[in-house]
């Protein structure tokens, strides 16, 4: 006879595999059903557990929940901080039975890097013209868009870590640590000139103490990037240590995700034409009110892909939450009307940046920097996507994942415009500025081919590009803190379901195979 519950612990044997095609949930054994549903640890096996070991556990997940989102809201570093009164013991203990019964998720492996390029020495006087622009010479670093530039659940180990805003170890305005510890482009521009200021450096929303000039705020649409470039003015303005009319900036801004995760629900309002006066709008500002500035101005992302991240009953519920309109298309039709739109949210970015309404003084210019234009999800050896590049929500990127964004970055940065790769592939090597070609490029000097006061030679050809990542990047924080709240509901209820139908299978005498 089957023990009265289940509890799983690690085993060598392969575990038995449903052979449904479109992954119900029926015919399943116990282990299976759980593993689907991403409670149980894959390769583990159900050993007996007290019947109260069952409803502990359950009522322990929705307790972490609740005690995590409190704690999140007040935006401390950890799960469990004062002023919960707990002890470190109790932490501890905490802890320990979240890795006893929860999921076993971890977002990262720790990776060292070793920055690859010789130091090129920043002009030797300052730059008078933006399109004559080192890297050296960038004082201050400012980033704009959504939750993917916010850094939402970037570091985290559980699903409950999607509550927290890594902000300091985002791609395009995080400076936390160093280049070795994580790539971004701040820790890479500080390489350069190590006065560098702006960039984020912990956790937190884009009011929080850490934000500094990451004023990205998750969930946000383009229709937000008007008050974001505001409040970044306003903050560069109002900061001593900002020289604001000599200094020289770089502004890196990513939107338009969150619009068409929206899209099928408000075509009305998430449309080419209003995306692409939102951005111009949020440019005209910058470009009127923040002088010596070089925009970084990124493509959203091919958010269709989502539909190859639903892995599990936890990253399926984040994605119906955040992002329904590409994770579940009401069908092809649909999802060929979102890919369309999301080509002409691309197509339109380019024109933005390439259409010369921000070309027309030597302190202000935007540069297009197409590498999400091909960027696919990357792919393990066996073809299933590559989950380490990702959250434990199937969605957000981890702090590898952010790597790579801010090595593709970095490396458009050092492309002439026309020789800009458009997608990243892994693996992909970090490009290197030279005496030959110093310059940040820009539509002007790299139209002329001039870097250096000389003709420079054309950059080698991009590398061939192969399957790589993508995130969404929504992460609206009531959307997402209620699909936490849902996802961690949903994980206590499937304990308790499991309890309930072995209870009742145990009086039926039948324990090889159930229907739920």
């Amino acid at each position: 006879m089957r023990p009265w519950g289940y509890i799983a612990q690690p085993i060598t044997q392969t575990p038995r595999k449903s052979t449904n095609p479109a992954g119900v949930c029926v015919s399943l054994t116990p282990q299976t059903w759980l593993e689907r549903s991403g409670v149980l640890r894959p390769g583990s096996v159900i050993v007996k557990m007290k019947r109260k070991d069952v409803l502990l556990s359950s009522a322990f997940l929705v307790v972490y929940c609740g005690v995590t989102i409190c704690v999140a809201t007040e935006e401390r570093e950890g799960v469990f901080r004062r002023p919960l009164n707990l002890t470190e013991a109790e932490v501890q203990r905490l802890q320990n039975l979240w890795a006893k019964y929860g999921p076993d998720y971890s977002a990262y492996d720790k990776t060292s890097y070793a920055y690859p390029c010789s130091m090129l020495p920043k002009s030797p006087t300052v730059p008078k013209s933006v399109h004559s622009l080192r890297p050296g010479d960038v004082n201050i670093v400012g980033a704009m868009g959504d939750s993917l530039s916010a850094g939402t659940g970037l570091a985290a180990h559980t699903i409950l870590g999607d509550l927290i805003q890594y902000r300091g170890l985002t791609w395009s305005g995080g400076g936390q640590s160093n280049f070795e510890d994580q790539i971004t482009v701040p820790n890479i521009l500080r390489k350069y000139n190590p006065e560098l200021y702006g960039f984020a450096t912990g956790n937190g929303k884009e009011d929080s103490k850490h934000a500094f000039f990451n004023v990205a705020v998750s969930g946000s649409t383009s229709s937000d990037l008007l008050p974001q470039a505001r409040k970044l003015i306003d903050r560069m303005k109002t900061d001593p240590k900002v020289d604001f009319a000599n200094d020289w900036k770089v502004v890196t801004i990513l939107s338009g995700n969150n619009d068409l995760c929206d899209y099928c629900n408000k075509k009305d309002i998430y449309n080419v034409l209003n995306f692409r006066k939102n951005v111009e709008a949020a440019l005209d500002l910058l470009q009127a009110e923040l002088p010596r500035t070089l925009v970084n101005l990124v493509e959203p992302l091919n958010v269709e892909m989502l539909t190859d991240l639903n892995k599990g009953i936890i990253c399926s519920a984040v994605h119906l939450y955040a992002c329904d309109c590409a994770a579940f298309p009401a069908g092809p039709e649909a999802e060929r009307k979102l890919i369309y739109e999301a080509d002409m949210y691309q197509l339109a970015v380019e024109e933005i940046a390439r259409s010369g309404r921000y070309d027309t003084t030597d302190d202000f210019t935007v540069v297009h920097q197409p590498f999400l234009n091909e960027t696919y999800l990357p792919r393990t050896a066996d073809g299933e996507p590559d989950l380490s590049y990702f959250a434990p929500d199937c969605f957000h990127l981890s702090r590898k994942g952010q790597a790579a964004a801010a090595s593709a970055l970095w490396n458009n940065m050092v492309e002439p415009v026309d020789k800009k790769r458009t997608a990243w592939a892994p693996g992909e090597a970090i490009e290197c500025p030279t005496e030959d070609q110093p310059f940040i490029f820009t539509n002007k000097n790299s139209d002329m081919k001039l870097q250096a006061g000389r003709p420079n030679e054309a950059h080698a050809s991009p590398t061939t590009p192969s399957p790589a990542l993508s995130d969404s990047g929504r992460a609206p924080e009531g959307s997402v803190a209620a699909a936490v709240v849902g996802v961690c509901v949903v994980v206590a209820v499937s304990v308790l379901l499991v309890y309930i139908v072995v209870v009742v299978l145990r009086r039926k005498r039948r324990f090889s195979y159930y229907h739920i």
